[in-house]
């Protein structure tokens, strides 16, 4: 019974992605294959992978000193002086 089961949502997804390819996520997300360690676990030549592994560091590299030029003080997760007046309110 579960073998039949297996088999009708195997031609449903057949039928899905003849007929309407962009619903493809449905049965499927794609966009976890895109994760850099499932590429770099591919990579069979050690100079080869090295070099890539270099290009993903120097990528998140990038990343963290554009979100560090993008700092402000105004991005505090809480206002201090409001909270200490909130705390004299209270007392």
């Amino acid at each position: 019974m579960l073998y039949r089961g297996i088999l009708i949502i195997f031609f449903i997804m057949i039928t899905v992605f003849a007929f309407i390819p962009k619903l493809y996520k449905w049965f499927f997300p794609i966009d976890q294959l895109n994760h850099p360690a499932i590429k770099l676990a591919a990579i069979r030549n050690p100079d080869e992978y090295v070099v890539e592994v270099r290009k993903y560091i120097e990528d998140i590299e990038l990343i963290i000193q554009s979100d560090r030029q993008n700092l402000s003080l105004d991005d505090a997760g809480w206002d201090a002086e409001s909270l200490r007046e909130e705390a004299r309110s209270v007392n």
